[in-house]
């Protein structure tokens, strides 16, 4: 099972690294991703009163979605909120709200992730996966 995964892994690799156009709206959707998970913890900081600037929000966020990749916890729970509580409190913001805004944000992920959950144990995933690989 796991050299079939590997495989079918090498196989969507080498087919993106054949196009070159694909592997650039890839990155570029991956950096739009990023944004938008800086543009929603800036919100729920601004929800809250925390009066950073949007370059620094980004600089938190990159930080915190860098640290949260760590791979042990459960989908970042637990290191993204430390890692959100240190970099926001090296701007002044207390504890309880920079946790506040970690626990909001991982919500919003879960609450996100819902639909793509939904597609997944529907089993429609790989066929759609399929039919795309052969375009």
């Amino acid at each position: 099972m796991l050299q079939r995964a590997l495989a079918g892994f090498n196989a969507s690799v080498a087919l993106v690294l054949r196009r070159p156009r694909a592997m650039l709206l890839i990155i570029a959707l991956s950096a739009l991703g990023q944004f938008m998970a800086a543009g929603a913890i800036g919100l729920l900081a601004r929800e809250l009163d925390i009066g950073i600037p949007v370059l620094d929000i980004i600089v938190v966020t990159f930080g915190a979605t860098l640290a949260a990749t760590i791979p042990i916890s459960i989908a970042g729970w637990g290191i993204r909120d430390g890692a959100l509580i240190v970099l926001f409190g090296l701007y002044g913001v207390p504890p309880q709200t920079a946790f506040a805004v970690s626990i909001l944000f991982g919500v919003c992920l879960i609450i996100a992730s819902t639909p793509g959950i939904i597609v997944f144990l529907n089993g429609t995933y790989d066929a759609k996966l399929e039919r795309a690989s052969r375009l």
